[in-house]
């Protein structure tokens, strides 16, 4: 089949929704699948066969993030791929470009809901009621494809809950077991906790470090972060007020290898972040076989989400 992603997120950003896209992209051409990737361009974009960048601004709110701006060229495009379907992995305007183009030139599609959208609001207007526009686009959006995918369960009962009455297919989130996977490991000197993902304000590393400010009267421990995001230097700043600069690194952006060897020289695996739809970093943290007491954690958060 020929399959063309319309995606809002892609390289060079990193992201779990990213590496949703490249993972699912490299097993469907194993199986002999073509697959063609429309996203939002960028200089730091490499070049890449089958890769389609579209014309793109920053977002002011989150200058990670890029605007796709579509164009009759990627019209063009898809008519000279002709794809058999369409995926479309996001409902902002490279998502809706692949949903116009497949209603207009009658291509099968179909939408995955990557993103907790309505909790996101803030990064449009600190007005609650933003929220609620957030939740009627994403119904209008998503009851127009037939088949959405979701990676679990407490998100298609959001999505139920909020109007969404198409077909909801569970599809959970990929892992690289190839890159991680348990590997044999010196004990730590002192206990190290471990936190991936990118340094926003959603997945509340502010709360983490408060907790661990707690925990360090108890006993003395390591808190490494890793990625980066617009976040950084406030919690930089956070961690040198809170006075435990000696006992928190921050490492940026790391390779899957390296990330590996991290997740497996680790003793616990933390995240604070109540607006994941099934978060990749801790399917890896399982893959690794690293984390103490984190079947407890999740139980947790798939309870809080499915309220």
């Amino acid at each position: 089949m020929r399959i063309a992603f319309f995606t809002d997120t892609y390289d060079p950003q990193i992201n779990g929704v990213v590496k949703s896209i490249k993972l699912i992209a490299e097993e469907l051409k194993k199986s002999g699948n073509e697959v063609f990737i429309f996203c939002p361009a960028d200089k730091r974009l490499k070049k890449e066969k089958n890769v389609f960048p579209i014309y793109s601004i920053p977002f002011h709110n989150y200058p990670e993030y890029r605007i796709g701006l579509p164009s009759f060229e990627v019209v063009n495009d898809v008519i000279k791929i002709k794809p058999d379907i369409i995926h479309i992995h996001s409902p902002a305007t490279i998502g809706y470009l692949g949903l116009s183009i497949a209603k207009i030139f009658d291509i099968p599609f179909v939408v995955t809901y990557h993103t907790l959208l309505s909790e996101y609001y803030s990064y449009i207007s600190k007005k609650p009621k933003y929220k609620d526009v957030i939740n009627y686009y994403t119904r209008w959006f998503f009851n127009k494809s037939p088949i959405v995918c979701v990676p679990s369960t407490p998100i298609k009962k959001i999505l139920r809950k909020i109007g969404v009455r198409s077909k909801i297919i569970i599809l959970p989130n990929p892992v690289d077991l190839k890159v991680f996977k348990h590997r044999r490991r010196n004990s730590n000197k002192v206990p190290v906790i471990l936190h991936v993902g990118r340094l926003s304000r959603e997945k509340r590393i502010d709360f983490l470090l408060e907790c661990f400010k707690e925990f360090l009267k108890k006993r003395e421990a390591r808190l490494i972060i890793t990625s980066d995001g617009p976040e950084r230097k406030h919690l930089e700043l956070l961690v040198q007020k809170l006075e435990i600069s000696k006992n928190v690194k921050f490492t940026g952006y790391l390779s899957n290898k390296a990330l590996s060897k991290l997740y497996s020289s680790a003793d616990v695996f933390v995240s604070a972040s109540d607006t994941e739809t099934q978060g990749i970093v801790l399917l890896e943290a399982f893959a690794s076989e690293e984390c103490l007491g984190i079947q407890r954690l999740c139980e947790k958060w798939e309870k809080r989400l499915s309220v």
